[in-house]
């Protein structure tokens, strides 16, 4: 790995059930310019026509209740679309697939 990467290592709790408490280490590695130019106006233009709907509705039964975001309606056209770009992105960065090789593609 590159020296000049930021990599950070998180070490949060959370609560895992009412008699169970459990730690979650999580290693953020950051990647800059992954998204050409178009590629993010794409983006961003799709964003601006999608529908965005609570993301509690995809979350596990563990992240239910903390979960508090919106986004955009899985299995839209926008949706499809971005996960398109994003994947296609993913895929041709080598710099990504050093520390997260994908172990399949999914949208």
């Amino acid at each position: 790995m590159a020296p000049d990467v930021p990599l950070h290592v998180v070490r949060d709790y959370h609560g895992c059930g009412d008699a169970i408490s459990c730690w979650v280490t999580a290693l953020i590695y950051c990647v800059t310019a992954v998204l050409g130019p178009d590629e993010l106006a794409a983006i961003q233009s799709k964003l601006e026509s999608a529908f965005f709907v609570d993301g509690a509705g995809t979350a596990g039964w563990s992240a239910r209740e903390v979960k508090r975001n919106l986004q955009v309606t899985p299995g839209a056209s926008e949706y499809e679309q971005i996960a398109r770009i994003a994947r296609e992105a993913f895929m041709r960065s080598g710099e990504l697939q050093i520390p997260i090789p994908p172990t399949r593609c999914t949208t």
